[in-house]
């Protein structure tokens, strides 16, 4: 069955192909019947290089098994690129399309070809038809035409077909144009241009030129306006040499000239006459007021003093008037003072001001003691634990020396803290236990310091370890591993309070402090009745020290107390002597 299918097919597109030029000619011959079928194609326009569509329909369809068909194109114009079957109406049926010269350089058409095993009377596009306009193609309409056209039902009746060709519109960008004169412009008439396309010689726009009306040079005085008279200018047209002529009405004004007929003076009116240099009109008669006489600086003939008047003098550089004025007495004094008694650091002075015009007193004034100028402290004598220290200072004035005691050094303390105890005084130290130590310097709780007060500031400490301060508060803590007797070492550095700050001298004291580690109690063993062997031994000076801890010092109950009394004495040593300065 297929076989013969096939069969039917092949011999109708053979029918079809020898009858291709006789349907042609009488498809045309029935355009317009409303009982004829119509095979058309869509126009399209674009400018070059575009891709236009285009689609061929077949319209009004009275039953159709097959027809075959081709549509031209100007290969010169538009380059094929795709062409896309529709499925409107033959999609069952055994259709082709392609390019009937596809294996040749040049195409010039697309063909389209069905045949099927029944009438169709289907409507509908057939395929669509993608084109490339090349570049350079020419300007205007390129036509699509459809030849060959051989139609026919399955009874192997040809039957009639119009076909309605179309055509591509190459559209022109009008990239180049050019504007041509069409009717000039002058001084007082419009002109027309047109702007035309190059290429396609389209009119795109017509433009109106406004007249420039005339371009006249400057005005030339032909002749002047007098007072009385008119007078004319002229100016002409540098384009059309068009003449403009302008009068130049009188100007009604005098041309006035001033004359002086009799100068003034000092103290009398002088005379000015005005007229017209024209007509020699007299305009007007003017009076010149006396000028006034033109003095120069006042000259002092004689001063005037706080009681007595003066006399100043000025002379006119015109006529030589002189005029004499006088210089009220100015009823003030010449105020100068005299110190009739230098003051002392102790004793006050005295200054008189007197006129030194009229030698009156003015004023007596006591001028105050000076009071002393004391050079710095000096140290005379340094202070030891024993004895206390001297600092002296001299008057630079009269040299008054003043001097000012040094507590004893007995004050410099070393506290050392037990946390287990209520008074914070140990009462016993074993190896291995924490000793806290604070450092206390005289004159460091000194919140208002003068010049030349002195304070010891704790610096560094010692007893194997070691360490240093920089800053309060002044306090380690250290543990000893081994029993034994320790010395604690504290250095303190002396400073002087000195313009405004406190300043190192250079002077150090070192106090020492006794301190005594037992062993630890051990837990009583089976036959000891409970007893503590405590041993003692040799300190072989190692120790651990808490390195975020200030320094500190362990010391024994009984050298606690006698540091305590010890540092009670100190403040109060500390207390009497800036009772003296005070009193001082």
């Amino acid at each position: 069955m297929k076989r013969k299918s096939k069969a039917i097919i092949a011999a109708f597109l053979s029918l079809c192909l020898i009858a291709t030029t006789v349907i042609v000619s009488t498809g045309n011959a029935f355009a317009g019947d409303a009982n004829v079928g119509e095979l058309a194609v869509t126009s399209a326009q674009g400018y070059e290089g575009d891709t236009v569509k285009v689609t061929v329909s077949y319209n009004n369809n009275q039953g159709t098994a097959g027809f075959e068909f081709r549509m031209y194109y100007d290969p010169d114009v538009l380059e094929l690129v795709k062409t896309t079957l529709s499925e409107d109406v033959f999609i069952e049926d055994v259709v082709i399309l392609g390019d009937k010269n596809a294996n040749e350089k040049i195409t010039n058409f697309v063909s389209y070809a069905v045949a099927m095993a029944k009438d169709n009377k289907k409507s509908g596009e057939l395929y669509t038809v993608e084109f490339k306009i090349k570049d350079g193609a020419a300007i205007g309409n390129t036509e699509l035409k459809i030849t060959d056209l051989v139609p026919s039902n399955f009874d192997g009746d040809l039957i009639t077909v119009n076909s309605k060709n179309s055509y591509v519109k190459v559209l022109c960008k009008h990239a180049d144009t050019e504007e041509v004169v069409k009717e000039a412009v002058t001084c007082t008439k419009d002109g027309v241009t047109e702007v035309k396309c190059k290429k396609c010689g389209e009119l795109i726009d017509t433009k109106i030129v406004k007249s420039t009306g005339h371009k006249f040079g400057e005005y030339k005085v032909v002749t002047e306006a007098t007072c009385s008279k008119d007078g004319l200018k002229r100016r002409t047209c540098s384009v059309c040499n068009e003449v403009e002529e302008v009068k130049i009405p009188a100007t009604g004004k005098h041309t006035a000239v001033t004359e002086i007929t009799k100068k003034a003076t000092c103290t009398t009116a002088g005379e000015k006459v005005t007229k017209c240099s024209v007509c020699d009109k007299v305009l007007s008669t003017e009076e010149i007021p006396a000028t006034g006489h033109k003095f120069g600086e006042y000259k002092v003939v004689t001063e005037a003093t706080c009681s007595k008047d003066g006399l100043k003098r000025r002379t006119c550089s015109v006529c030589n008037e002189v005029e004499e004025v006088k210089i009220p007495a100015t009823g003030k004094h010449t105020a100068v003072t005299e110190i009739t008694k230098k003051a002392t650091c102790t004793t006050a002075g005295e200054k008189v001001t007197k006129c030194s015009v009229c030698d009156k007193v003015l004023s007596t004034e006591e001028i105050p003691a000076t009071g002393h100028k004391y050079s710095d402290y000096v140290i005379k004598k340094d202070a030891t634990e024993t004895e206390d220290g001297i600092l002296e200072r001299t008057c630079t004035v009269c040299g008054e020396t003043e001097k000012v005691t040094i507590p004893k050094l007995e004050s410099l303390k070393t506290e050392v803290k037990d946390e287990k105890a209520e008074n914070h005084l140990a009462s016993q130290y074993t190896k291995g236990e924490d000793i806290t130590f604070t450092a206390i310097g005289i004159g460091m709780d000194n919140v208002n310091p003068q010049a030349g007060d002195m304070r010891y500031v704790p610096a560094k400490w010692s007893i194997n370890p070691s360490g240093e301060w920089t800053s309060a508060p002044y306090t380690a803590t250290f543990a000893v591993a081994n029993a034994g007797d320790y010395e604690l070492k504290v250095v303190y550095n002396r400073e002087v309070y000195k313009d405004g700050k406190w300043v190192a001298d250079g002077v150090t004291i070192t106090s020492k402090t006794a301190i005594t580690i037992a062993e630890k109690a051990e837990t009583p063993d089976n036959g000891n009745n409970g007893n503590t062997n405590n041993d003692s031994t040799t300190p072989s000076g190692d120790a651990s020290i808490d390195n975020n801890a200030s320094v500190s010092t362990g010391d024994t109950s009984m050298y606690v107390m006698i540091m305590a009394v010890i540092m009670m004495m100190a403040s109060a040593a500390v207390i009497v002597e800036k009772s003296r300065k005070a009193a001082k």
